[in-house]
């Protein structure tokens, strides 16, 4: 049987996996005409395409309804035909502006590949064509970094198959993914940790600021300090600098500096899309000041960061893997069901490997590698007065305490906990 999507109304039925299909054709509205056959070739459908995403073939229906046939069942058969080898990445601007595209690359490598990659018209766009010695195309990868903010968008349309954030996915954009049919996001099958980072914030090294507390940063990003004689700085205006709204580092900057004190960024802020740029532009402006991924510091001065406690902490490795540094996030890939051996799904396992977080420690971020280092709490608890007087019997449990952080280093590896009880048992154990 065999359709050309035109103005006249029929009605057929395909059966699939027992499943019946009924289809009612209308005009069609502007989209590129494909025509599939099913694996029996009982059936033949031609009409508008409007989208492809390696597993169905979403098929416009009518004004208003679409029709998806699994690839596993149907193939293109036109010459107007989509590239099954062709996806989309989509997301954050912090792992997709050289993180990406180096571990793909690093990918196409491993399978003996080369790439192109050719920027598009729009900054923060790149097609990355993978191919083989032959000269034969093995992949083509829509790579499209406009910010955390649009990986749900990239996923739910279909045109992306992995989504790139740097902050994770929130309520409601889990909830829309979740109407579409991909599940549960927050599971091992669908969100993955590609890497660390911190935001870093930086100023320009002509500028003598060495470290700030959480609330100035709240006070200067929110407007209520604009000058830099209000932080012990030399009088001068504060330019503030920041990621625009659709940014995962500007989510987790205002979700850990603005929100706990119900601030909003001052409208007077630049913002700006591009890591690189944004980090640049405070580098040349002495009275500037800024946030931005570990991996985009780049020539400006990085601030250490001073939280309630008066304690002080500068943005490095073990403090970002611990996540006791202040700033401290996780770089994530989401994914829904990838073809079975299809590029993106072998491309995503290698992302997972041991061997990409040698390329995320290249890149300028923070690998997920376990690091071992002397506690200093463990070195001012062993050189206290009064641990240093101790005597006694030393199976005392307060000085084997002593001689224990004097004798070892702690790992990077720290476990937290979400409290699981419910109110039934709290009562029980109050009472």
């Amino acid at each position: 049987m065999e359709s050309n999507f035109g103005t006249k109304r029929f009605l057929f039925s395909i059966v699939t996996s027992a499943v019946l299909i009924v289809l009612t054709v209308s005009t069609p509205l502007r989209a590129q005409s494909v025509t599939l056959r099913s694996s029996d070739g009982s059936v033949t459908i031609s009409g508008p395409l409007i989208r492809f995403d390696g597993t169905v073939y979403i098929i416009r229906r009518g004004a208003n309804s679409e029709l998806n046939l699994p690839a596993s069942e149907f193939s293109c058969i036109s010459g107007s035909c989509p590239d099954p080898r062709a996806f989309g990445i989509h997301g954050s601007n912090t792992i997709g502006a050289e993180l990406m595209p180096r571990l793909i690359e690093a990918y196409a490598e491993s399978l003996g590949a080369g790439v192109r990659i050719a920027n598009g018209a729009v900054p923060d766009v790149a097609e990355i064509k993978v191919f083989r010695g032959d000269g034969n195309n093995l992949a083509t990868v829509d790579l499209q970094a406009h910010g955390s903010g649009t990986a749900t968008s990239g996923l739910t349309s279909r045109k992306a198959l992995i989504g790139m954030a740097s902050r994770a996915l929130n309520a409601g954009e889990l909830e829309q993914l979740a109407q579409q049919g991909f599940g549960d996001m927050r599971s091992a099958e669908h969100e993955h940790v590609v890497g660390l980072d911190g935001i870093v914030v930086i100023v320009s090294p002509r500028n003598p600021a060495t470290k700030l507390s959480l609330l100035q940063l709240q006070g200067i990003f929110s407007g209520a300090i604009s000058d830099w004689s209000q932080v012990g700085g030399a009088a001068g205006k504060i330019n503030v600098y920041a990621r625009d709204s659709k940014s995962g580092t500007f989510d987790t900057f205002k979700a850990l500096v603005l929100d706990p004190g119900n601030q909003k960024l001052t409208e007077s802020a630049r913002r700006l899309e591009s890591s690189n740029e944004l980090s640049d532009l405070v580098a040349n402006d002495p009275n500037g000041i800024g946030f931005i991924g570990f991996a985009y510091v780049r020539s400006a001065k990085a601030v250490s960061l001073v939280n309630e406690c008066g304690m002080s902490f500068v943005a490095n490795t073990f403090g970002v893997k611990t996540e006791e540094y202040p700033l401290s996030r996780r770089l994530f890939l989401y994914s829904g069901k990838l073809p079975a051996g299809s590029f993106a799904a072998g491309f995503l396992d290698f992302a997972m490997s041991r061997y990409a977080q040698d390329i995320v420690k290249d890149s300028g971020f923070i690998d997920q590698a376990l690091e071992a280092q002397r506690d200093k709490q463990s070195d001012r608890m062993a050189g206290l007065p009064s641990a240093r007087t101790l005597k006694g019997d030393i199976r005392e449990p307060s000085i084997q305490l002593v001689r224990d952080t004097q004798e070892t280093i702690r790992l990077s590896a720290t476990m937290r906990f979400a409290s699981i009880l419910s109110n039934s048992i709290i009562r029980h154990s109050t009472t």
